[in-house]
């Protein structure tokens, strides 16, 4: 564990504060786990006020669900600091692969209180994954996912087959299947 914290100290040091602000609300979003459910590189563009998680990898152990837990307490770190971001940028590895935009990152800042009271059954859970992916933007600025109409049962399931797919090309399809993707 002193080594762990000796490394972290260790990337802290030449980090611009934004960067510095946005590993240290990652680190406390992680630390709800052990092992923390992903390894990431997290960044800050000052620019843009935009905060970057690439992802490196993903405990074998670990599900969407707690990834997902590590984004609301992220963004809820994150959005109590100086730094507070615009937008999330989702890489893996280095490759852009989705933006979330402001309001997401409220809505999830927002969930993080919701959800730390009791994970398992607040019944916003549900609802915060069913809306998410409509908050999601390709790199190139078009909307990751289609916004659904309709009956409610068929409209939630559509968002959830969305939210999944967002795991799944953000990370889970690279590390499942690394020869697909060469």
């Amino acid at each position: 564990m002193r080594l762990c914290l000796l490394v972290f100290a260790l990337l802290l040091v030449g980090c611009n504060p934004g960067t510095r602000a946005m590993k240290n609300a990652f680190a406390q979003a992680s630390s709800e786990f052990n092992p923390p459910p992903m390894v990431a590189q997290v960044d800050y563009d000052s620019r843009s006020k935009t905060a970057v998680i690439d992802v490196q990898d993903v405990d074998g152990n670990t599900s969407m669900r707690n990834v997902f837990v590590v984004l609301t307490s992220f963004a809820g770190a994150a959005s109590n600091t100086e730094y507070a971001p615009d937008a999330i940028r989702f890489e893996f590895r280095g490759e852009p692969r989705f933006v979330l935009t402001k309001s997401g990152v409220d809505l999830l800042a927002q969930a993080r209180y919701h959800t730390r009271i009791d994970r398992t059954s607040y019944p916003g859970i549900v609802r915060l994954i069913q809306d998410f992916p409509q908050y999601l933007n390709r790199p190139d600025g078009s909307r990751a996912f289609p916004s659904y109409t309709g009956g409610w049962l068929g409209t939630m399931a559509a968002n959830l087959e969305n939210s999944n797919r967002f795991h799944h090309e953000w990370y889970l399809d690279d590390l499942a299947y690394p020869s697909l993707q060469e």
